[in-house]
């Protein structure tokens, strides 16, 4: 048999593991979890915060708005509020005018056909005034005639009430304010109106 000859170098086996080197591994392999952990929990924790931020931001946004609204009715009330007030003291200071008045009255008595028996209570000077053109007036004979004046010391100036057997017809300065009033409410609120009911 012929005997093998082994030529070369004979490495030494390897040194066995460092044990501070498995430790080390060991640490930064736990350090790298708790990082990866902490991050996660972070992110999470993070996460739930700004959700939480949002919605207190989205309560403020809507309780801002709501007290814009309701802050713009109470504008928009006291803007028609001090109009009326207005247009009631320029029309007080207007309406002693005896065809303003006699306008009304016509407006008034227009949907009646038969003026028997109408009575039109005004002011005592406006009905003075009334009665002294229905003496001096060429149409008198087919309106005026037929009416019922009556000075009434309660009514202010400009203030018309007529009774007839049709009913009974509030034209007081105040009366038709306070119609004109509710009228530009509603108007208001009807162009302001939340189409989904909120």
């Amino acid at each position: 048999m012929k005997d093998f000859v082994l030529t070369g170098t004979i490495r030494p086996p390897p040194p066995p593991p460092d044990p501070a080197e498995a430790i080390r591994k060991a640490a930064e392999q736990a350090r790298r979890e708790a990082v990866a952990e902490t991050e996660a929990r972070l992110r999470a924790e993070f996460a739930g915060e700004r959700q939480q931020e949002q919605k207190r931001w989205a309560l403020f946004e809507k309780r801002l708005d709501d007290l814009l609204k309701s802050m713009e009715k109470q504008i928009a009330d006291q803007l028609i509020g001090v109009s009326i007030g207005v247009a009631a003291t320029i029309l007080r200071n207007e309406m002693p005018n005896k065809t303003m008045i006699e306008e009304v009255i016509r407006e008034t008595l227009a949907p009646i056909s038969d003026l028997q028996g109408v009575k039109v209570r005004l002011n005592p000077v406006d009905a003075a005034r009334l009665i002294a053109s229905r003496n001096g007036s060429a149409d008198a004979p087919s309106m005026y005639d037929r009416l019922e004046i009556v000075a009434d010391p309660s009514l202010t100036p400009g203030d018309v009430m007529m009774e007839s057997r049709n009913g009974y017809f509030d034209a007081r300065i105040k009366e038709r304010l306070t119609l004109l009033e509710e009228r530009l409410r509603l108007r208001y609120r009807n162009q302001h109106a939340d189409p989904t009911g909120n």
